[in-house]
């Protein structure tokens, strides 16, 4: 999920799954990737607005960061995360390559998503970088997909 869905969608998707179904919605790129986390509860309010009426099935909201939002922008992260509803499960996905490096940086992500009970994202990209790009599918599929080892790590 990448943009909101209209209303009349939600209410769609609420009549169409059962009770026991959960869902896991992405936040949208406009808090994740153009406000970078910051100055966004508006977003932030509308989103979980819009999705209110699914809200006992939502297994986990993701939080998928770009690759620019490096370890100097913990701070906004931090901030961010301390400022959502306490009621549901979190999951947040980095592509800095830093996180991935086994030094401070990831030590710190880590550590303070731990500290906050949420999940970090597993990011599995081998697959997509396996094979030679011989198509335009493929190729734009590399180029959204960061090359990071996999970290199975327990927050």
């Amino acid at each position: 999920l990448y943009a909101l869905p209209k209303p009349e969608i939600v209410t769609r998707w609420y009549e169409q799954t059962h009770d026991d179904f959960r869902f896991c919605f992405k936040f949208p790129a406009t808090i994740s990737h153009q406000a970078a986390l910051r100055h966004c509860d508006d977003l932030s309010s509308e989103f979980f607005d819009r999705l209110a009426p699914l809200a006992s099935r939502i297994g986990q909201y993701w939080l998928q960061l770009p690759a620019t939002f490096g370890p100097r922008d913990l701070p906004a992260l931090w901030q961010f995360l301390d400022g959502l509803p306490k009621d549901f499960t979190y999951g947040v996905e980095v592509r800095h390559p830093e996180f991935f490096a086994k030094g401070e940086a990831e030590q710190q992500l880590n550590r303070g998503l731990h500290e906050r009970n949420v999940n970090r994202v597993i990011l599995d990209s081998r697959p997509v970088h396996s094979a030679a790009a011989t198509s335009p599918a493929m190729i734009d599929a590399q180029k959204k997909k960061p090359k990071v080892p996999v970290h199975a790590v327990m927050t």
